[in-house]
């Protein structure tokens, strides 16, 4: 299963990805999935870990997300 974290600017992906990996937390930067762009840039981080552990990271280092979505494993795309 994976999870994308929604941030308001390709700036902040970045941010929060260098974040992340300094609290060993795998992610990867993508493009937002059409369905869930309304808001922000279009960025979004893609992880396998707990989401609400990484959002309360990113948060208290000033990173909003401003929305969490959970893609199930039959969905996931290689």
């Amino acid at each position: 299963m994976k999870h994308l974290l929604l941030v308001s600017s390709i700036t902040y992906a970045y941010k929060a990805r260098h974040l992340l990996q300094q609290n060993w937390i795998k992610c990867g930067i993508v493009r937002t999935p059409e369905q869930y762009t309304k808001q922000g840039c279009g960025y979004s981080l893609v992880l396998r870990e707990d989401p609400q552990r990484t959002v309360d990271i990113l948060t208290r280092h000033g990173i909003k997300v401003l929305q969490t979505v959970t893609i199930p494993a039959g969905a996931e795309k290689s």
